[in-house]
């Protein structure tokens, strides 16, 4: 009898016992299973927040190209005016192929108008899905949109590929360009101020593009003086500006879309007379 008590009491313990280890680990299991939904809530929520800080970005420089598509399309408007005035005031002495040169002309200016919306609407539009673009051909692009407001502003941008042998990255093209836009952006802001100072005469900025250890590597120099040295540590920081009346958001939108976004490396540092950007990429082969 005493055996038998002693075996169910054993009994009973071991049940009680497995009872609190599954209970255990159910709880364990539970807590990780918390756990991982965290912080796959917080990563969503961070990358929510990087996705607003570039669109916010964005919209600060939206301005910057607003002003350079008012520049592009003066020329045409005034060129359609002129030819539809010329049409109107000889219309009776037309033959049919000068009129069919007229509308070609009109055409000709209202496609060059379309294809500069067509550019501003393709770079506010966020990019969704990574995929394999050229690096000369986004740089071409972004300088396109703000060719006049470089040009009226006495600023030359040259682009070296020459010791380029693979100009192929694997990201988000839009962002990179909007990296791009707001690097080139400073630096102008800073050749005006400068220039205003009557520090320099004209402004240059240079991009070079070369390769190293199956890398690519974006340089963008101008020669605006620099960027104090105590500063230099902060500037991606965010919230961190030079500038009077700086939002502090663009270098650390960048920051986030070259390293963050992309898998790169950007940084900053002065170089002969001015500041220079390094953006390092990794091929696609």
């Amino acid at each position: 009898m005493i055996v038998i008590e002693n075996l169910l009491t054993r009994f009973f313990s071991f049940l009680l016992f497995s009872f609190f280890l599954i209970l255990g680990l159910f709880h364990n299991i539970y807590m990780r299973i918390r756990s991982e939904k965290e912080l796959r809530a917080v990563e969503v929520q961070k990358n929510k927040h990087q996705q607003f800080i570039i669109q916010q970005s964005k919209l600060a420089e939206i301005g910057e190209v607003f002003s350079s598509i008012a520049h592009q399309w003066k020329n045409p408007l005034v060129e359609i005016a002129t030819i539809a005035q010329d049409h109107f005031y000889n219309s009776t002495e037309q033959s049919e192929e000068q009129n069919n040169q007229f509308v070609h002309d009109i055409m000709v200016q209202v496609h060059y108008m379309t294809d500069t919306i067509n550019s501003f609407q393709a770079f506010i539009m966020p990019s969704t899905t990574k995929t394999v673009f050229n690096i000369n051909d986004a740089i071409e692009t972004m300088l396109k949109i703000i060719n006049h407001t470089i040009k009226y502003n006495y600023i030359d941008v040259t682009v070296d590929i020459s010791h380029a042998t693979n100009l192929s990255v694997r990201g988000y093209k839009n962002e990179f360009m909007q990296t791009l836009l707001n690097i080139v952006n400073n630096a102008k802001d800073q050749i005006i101020e400068k220039r205003e100072a009557k520090k320099i005469k004209r402004g240059m900025i240079s991009i070079v593009i070369y390769n190293h250890a199956q890398n690519v590597i974006i340089e963008i120099c101008d020669n605006a003086g620099g960027i104090k040295e105590e500063k230099l540590p902060h500037l991606f920081d965010a919230y961190f500006t030079t500038k009077k009346q700086g939002h502090g958001i663009g270098l650390y939108m960048s920051k986030l879309i070259i390293e963050d976004k992309m898998g790169g490396k950007i940084t900053a540092f002065n170089k002969n007379d001015g500041a220079c950007f390094s953006i390092i990429l990794g091929n696609v082969t």
